[in-house]
């Protein structure tokens, strides 16, 4: 049919319209299309190969204390030098050596006496000109490392600064306890970005520079940072000046990093990467500028911060040491496993708008730690394995059905898709119990009594009708068994513990049993 002259209007309606897709879509599209043939991607599914997979045997997920990584003791305090620093304890001056702080203790790290006993110098001291103008991100050079011998070279640079910054880029939802994607430093002339991934082995070498109480180390609310390199790398920091720390004694209202940029140079951080996934490579452009950027204007807001804080200060409220005080007590902190806890148990409970009767508390607590314990096998975060949400849920509704399951379970991640059946076990044996009897399953041989009465259903375990005992869990089978059940009840015996019985531990598809 053709039809000449003025067409007739016609109204497009879900039935008839025309399947364009999005300029957003199609950008997503063709920046899939065009990356390299080594990237581990999936066009469709944009499954990334998990990048711990390199360095695995560098990743302990077991229950046993976080021991330092440090290889080599860079910048280590002599004793000859121990003895004529001179500290204050408890208001009074003394010698480091007579003060009361075991070296070495576990309440403390390796660098304990190096960093309580660096002293500030002439140039954290010193009122100076800020060096400008702060050169523009396209007119700075960037070095991306991501070689050994590309690290040494940056290792030799930075041990030749005075100054350097720092920041990190971290992901905490696809691996268990998380992990260090990306570093950045920036100097006065250079921007360096590390990708730590293909030398992960050799990255403890940076801990030369970071120790060295000659040069400062400038970052932006490091908290975290600290302990990140810690527990990846086996990196230690001293003499560190955190500007978030510097805002707060200046009373600057806005205490971020972006806020600090545009305060003092001018610029607005675009901050929409900030929650990306930094696991992906090769690292797309927006993204590289993003990473330099945290690092770039650092040294700049330094020299500022520092002049205020030494023009504002006096004998009685010395700022600056107040600022170097905060960054020494942040350099100080201790990496520790954060391990399952009744605590964090009893606060997902009170989040119920109801009070939980006896199935549904069972439910929450084997759920509880039964995903810990899948979340260290598969080095996923718990949060990927189920979300605190759908845990509630499934303690509330006691879902039978593996439909309904599925449903409340939603979206089914590959690593939960496996166990969907222990998750539907669980919830079946805790309609075995009464709804409100405090009295609870022998802990010993972990069985209940089944009452041949009543509750049942089509997929049910058949019953003749006769009082049946139901086991829930057998794991014990060897004297070892008991010894590990000992041990997650008294933590500080886990360094005589053979590491080979945690591995089977943790290789014991029902091994939450014995929390409880």
């Amino acid at each position: 049919l053709k039809i000449e002259g003025n067409a007739v209007p016609v109204a497009t309606a879900s039935w008839n319209c025309i399947n364009v897709p999005s300029k957003k879509t199609v950008e997503k599209e063709q920046s899939v299309e065009n990356l390299p043939d080594k990237m581990h991607f999936h066009k469709k599914r944009r499954i990334i190969v998990k990048p711990q997979m390199q360095f695995r045997d560098q990743i302990d997920n077991s229950l046993k204390p976080f021991k330092p990584k440090l290889r080599k003791k860079h910048h280590a305090i002599t004793l000859e030098k121990l003895s004529n620093v001179k500290l204050f304890v408890d208001g009074e001056q003394q010698h480091a050596d007579s003060a009361e702080v075991e070296y070495f203790s576990e309440s403390t790290h390796p660098y304990y006496y190096e960093i309580i006993t660096c002293e500030p110098n002439e140039l954290m001291m010193t009122v100076r000109e800020p060096q400008r103008p702060v050169m523009p991100l396209h007119a700075c050079e960037l070095v991306f490392v991501k070689t050994k011998k590309a690290l040494q070279s940056l290792v030799d640079v930075l041990n030749s600064q005075q100054a350097f910054a720092v920041d990190l880029e971290h992901n905490s939802y696809r691996s268990y306890y998380g992990l260090t994607c990306l570093l950045q430093f920036s100097t006065r002339d250079k921007d360096y970005i590390v990708d730590p991934f293909p030398i992960w082995r050799e990255m403890h070498i940076l801990n030369e520079p970071f120790t060295d109480p000659n040069i400062v180390k400038v970052m932006h609310g490091s908290s975290q940072d600290i302990q990140w390199l810690q527990r990846d790398f086996g990196i230690y920091v001293v003499n560190l000046f955190d500007t978030y720390h510097a805002m707060d004694v200046l009373g600057m209202p806005q205490r971020s990093l972006k806020s600090l940029v545009r305060q003092l140079v001018g610029v607005n951080l675009d901050k929409s990467y900030q929650t990306s996934d930094w696991r992906i490579r090769p690292i797309g452009a927006k993204m590289l500028a993003y990473a330099r950027s945290d690092s770039h204007y650092l040294l700049y807001c330094w020299d500022v911060l520092r002049n205020r804080l030494l023009n504002n200060g006096n004998e009685y409220n010395d700022l600056m040491m107040i600022v170097l005080k905060r960054s020494n007590d942040i350099c100080l902190q201790v990496y520790k496993k954060k391990l399952p806890n009744e605590l964090e148990l009893k606060k997902l409970e009170l989040k119920f708008p109801f009070k939980l009767n006896n199935r549904q508390k069972y439910v929450l607590e084997k759920l509880y730690y039964w995903r810990d314990g899948v979340a260290r096998i598969t080095d996923e975060s718990v949060r990927y394995i189920m979300k605190n949400e759908t845990l509630r849920n499934l303690a509330a509704k006691l879902p039978r059905d593996m439909q309904l399951l599925e449903n409340i379970c939603r979206p089914v991640t590959g690593a939960l898709l496996p166990h969907l059946h222990e998750i539907q076990k669980i919830i079946c044996d805790a309609c075995c119990l009464d709804l409100f009897t405090m009295k609870s399953p022998n802990a010993e041989n972990m069985t209940v009594e089944r009452s041949s009465v009543a509750r049942r259903r089509p997929h049910d375990v058949a019953t003749d009708g006769k009082k049946k005992e139901l086991t829930l869990l057998k794991i014990f089978h060897n004297p070892e068994d008991e010894t590990l059940k000992q041990l997650l009840h008294f933590p500080e015996l886990f360094e005589e513990c053979p590491s080979e019985i945690f591995y089977r531990l943790l290789l014991t598809s029902q091994w939450y049993a014995i929390w409880l």
